[in-house]
């Protein structure tokens, strides 16, 4: 706590009842550098922004955040809860690590701005491999690697850039977006593995799905057929759907129409030439008497 412009490097912490490295409040432009922090019971390493002070106290405490802190070329292993979670603060580097094994790999929360989280190789989680939430913003998730878990990128009530990453083994999505998510960029991601759906858009809001381009080819959707009509089948879609068929078949009893026989308009009008030319029957009426024989004077 308030340390400024500190390296820390080459440094095992593993085994801890709490968290492996904490760089607590008021810690600013302090760096890890190839460091472990495995099997601690909570987390490998946490980074702290939060302000000291929430309002105005009476020793005038601080009521700005902190950054410029980083983690980079390190490894964090089969802790308790997360491998690398940052809290709060701005400018902050999670660059190039090995996180194997944690309940999530990395966490960015609490109001956190300017956060990368690049580069990183991150294998078998047991929940998220990324995940970015609860008013997180104008941070990037870029080129990392991430092999099963359940979802590999969570991002819930944040706006972030999540463009680049190659994402295996997912077992329920492969990207999830929950919440308010405006801001939010999905771009170049590469997600193969099985579950219900590859980009999880159900639970967002402010999102436009058209503006993503994304390999999604590896994945295979294991969503039941019930879940699948039940998605479909909403009111709006079936209106439409009824519409749709009301214009089909109009257009083909249309066109059937027009491919049968046409009557001349006028033909119960036009000269009689042969039996067939008679399109009106006679009108019924008593038989005609034969003329009457010429008398002879």
């Amino acid at each position: 706590r308030f340390v400024t412009n500190a390296v820390i490097e080459g440094t095992t912490a593993s085994g801890n009842g709490g968290d492996g490295m904490v760089l607590a409040r008021a810690t600013t432009g302090t760096v890890l550098s190839a460091v472990d922090a495995s099997t601690n019971a909570r987390n490998g390493i946490s980074i702290s922004g939060l302000p000291l002070a929430t309002g105005p106290t009476a020793t005038g405490t601080s009521v700005g955040d902190y950054g410029g802190n980083a983690v980079s070329n390190s490894r964090a292993a089969g802790n308790g809860r997360y491998g690398i979670e940052v809290v709060g603060g701005h400018d902050i580097g999670v660059n190039a690590n090995d996180l194997t094994g944690n309940d999530m790999a990395v966490v960015v929360r609490g109001g956190a701005r300017a956060v990368a989280v690049v580069g990183n190789n991150i294998t078998d989680p047991v929940r998220h491999g990324i995940a970015v939430r609860d008013g997180v913003g104008a941070s990037a998730v870029s080129g990392n690697i991430v092999s099963g878990g359940e979802t590999a990128i969570y991002v819930r009530a944040s706006a972030v850039e999540v463009v680049r990453n190659t994402l295996t083994g997912a077992s329920v999505h492969g990207i999830s977006l929950v919440g308010n998510v405006e801001g939010t960029a999905l771009q170049e991601n590469t997600v193969s593995g099985r579950g219900p759906s590859a980009i999880d858009l159900t639970r967002a809001e402010s999102v436009d799905a058209r503006d993503f381009d994304n390999e999604l080819s590896g994945w295979s959707d294991t969503t039941p057929w019930l879940v699948t009509l039940k998605r479909i089948a909403q009111p709006l879609n079936l209106l439409w759907t009824a519409l749709a068929l009301i214009v089909v078949i109009t257009a083909v009893r249309g066109v059937r129409r027009r491919t049968t026989a046409k009557r001349h308009p006028y033909a119960d009008k036009m000269p009689v030439a042969t039996a067939d030319d008679v399109v009106v029957d006679a009108p019924a009426g008593p038989p005609r008497r034969p003329p009457a024989p010429a008398r002879t004077p």
